[in-house]
C-alpha cells in the first residue's frame, strides 16, 4: 500500500499547480532526476505513474506508488477510451513492474470495459509466454480452452496445445475458415504443418482420415499441394489414398489433378520457348511436375501394398510355401495315347 506521507507545511492550490506543471515538464522530457525532485517535492503522482508503466521504468513506478498514485485508478488512452492499471501494464509488460502493481492488492482477474481479464486477452492474441505467467499468478482462464486450443495450433504451441487440451479442449471440434469451410483441428495444424504437433493430435484421438466440411481429409490437401514430404508423412500414420470427398473426388484424382495440370503447363511453355529458345529445363514448373509426380509415386506405392494384385506365379508360389492346397483338375480322356497295360 502507498505509504502516507505528511508535508512539512500545506500547500496552496496555486502552489500545488506550479509543482504539478513542473512535473509535467519533467515527464515530457522524461529527466528521471527532476521527477524523482518534483515527486518528493509534494506533486501528484498519478500522471507519472501510468507513464512509467509506458517507460516500463521499475523505479518510478515504485516511486509513484510509494508517493500515493492509486494503482486503482482507469488509464485513458485516448479518444474516450479508458482501461485499468493492470490492463494498461499488459499491453506494456514488464514482469516485474506487473508483479508489483498485484502486489498492491490488484485482483489478476480485474476486467477491462470489454470484460476480458488479462488473461483472457493474452490467450485471444496467442501470447501463450505471457498467458503462462498470468496463470502461474493465479489467473483463471475459464471457458476459454478451445480458443486457446485453436490459437496455439496457429501458433504452433505445443506446451500450449497440451494445456488446452487439459483443461477441456475438445480436439474433435471445428472452425470455421476464410473460405467459409469448417476444418478440423488437424486441418488447421496441417496448415502450420509441424510433426510433433500432428502427433500429438492424432494421440490425442483426431482421425488421421478427418473429414473438413467439404468433405476432405488432409491427404487431399497435401496431394493438391503436391508435398511429398507431408504426403509421406500421413500415409505412415495411416491415411487412406482412396479416400473420397462428398462429391466423390478421390486423393488420387486430386494427385493426377496436379500431376495433369503441371504438365499442360510444361507442354505450352515447351512449345511457346522452341520459337523463342529460352526455356529452362530447371523451371518451376518442371519442378512442380516432379513433385506432383512424387506424391502420385507414394499414393500409388500404398494403394499396391495395401490393395495390389501379384502376379500369377507368385501368388501360386506364396500358396504352396505356406501349404494351401492347390486344386488339381481331372485328366481329360485325349490327353495323349494311353500306355499298353
Amino acid at each position: 500500500m502507498p505509504v502516507q506521507h505528511r508535508a512539512k507545511q500545506a500547500m496552496t492550490p496555486e502552489q500545488k499547480q506550479v509543482i504539478n506543471r513542473m512535473l509535467a515538464s519533467a515527464i515530457k522530457v522524461w529527466d528521471v532526476e527532476l521527477i524523482k525532485g518534483a515527486v518528493e517535492s509534494g506533486a501528484d503522482t498519478q500522471e507519472l505513474l501510468a507513464r512509467a508503466v509506458a517507460k516500463k521504468n521499475l523505479d518510478l513506478v515504485k516511486l509513484s506508488i510509494q508517493y500515493g498514485a492509486d494503482v486503482n485508478a482507469l488509464i485513458s488512452t485516448g479518444d474516450r477510451k479508458f482501461q485499468p492499471l493492470l490492463h494498461y501494464a499488459h499491453e506494456n509488460f514488464h514482469e516485474e513492474i506487473f508483479s508489483t502493481i498485484l502486489a498492491q492488492g490488484v485482483s489478476i482477474d480485474l476486467k477491462n470495459p470489454q470484460g476480458e481479464t488479462v488473461v483472457q486477452r493474452a490467450a485471444r492474441s496467442g501470447d501463450f509466454d505471457r498467458m503462462r505467467f498470468y496463470l502461474g499468478k493465479g489467473a483463471d482462464l475459464g471457458g476459454n480452452a478451445q480458443e486457446v486450443l485453436i490459437k496455439a495450433i496457429d501458433k504452433k504451441d505445443l506446451p500450449a496445445i497440451q494445456w488446452a487440451v487439459q483443461h477441456g479442449a475438445d480436439v474433435q471440434g471445428r472452425v470455421r475458415s476464410s473460405d467459409d469451410v469448417m476444418n478440423t483441428t488437424l486441418h488447421l495444424a496441417f496448415a502450420s504443418f509441424r510433426e510433433d504437433i500432428m502427433d500429438y493430435l492424432l494421440t490425442a484421438g483426431v482421425n488421421i482420415d478427418a473429414r473438413n466440411s467439404a468433405g476432405e481429409t488432409v491427404l487431399h490437401l497435401a496431394a493438391r499441394q503436391t508435398d511429398s514430404k507431408k504426403a509421406d508423412y500421413l500415409l505412415k500414420k495411416g491415411a487412406d489414398p482412396l479416400a473420397t470427398t462428398y462429391a466423390g473426388v478421390s486423393v488420387l484424382d486430386e494427385a493426377m489433378k496436379s500431376v495433369s495440370s503441371t504438365e499442360t503447363r510444361d507442354y505450352d511453355r515447351d512449345r511457346y520457348d522452341s520459337y523463342s529458345g529460352s526455356y529452362n529445363s530447371s523451371s518451376s514448373s518442371s519442378s512442380k511436375t516432379r513433385d506432383a509426380k512424387a506424391v502420385m509415386t507414394l499414393l500409388l506405392a500404398r494403394v499396391k501394398e495395401v490393395y495390389g494384385i501379384e502376379p500369377y506365379n507368385t501368388a501360386m508360389q506364396r500358396d504352396i510355401t505356406v501349404g494351401k492346397p492347390i486344386a488339381v483338375g481331372k485328366a481329360r480322356d485325349d490327353a495323349g495315347p494311353k500306355r499298353d497295360q
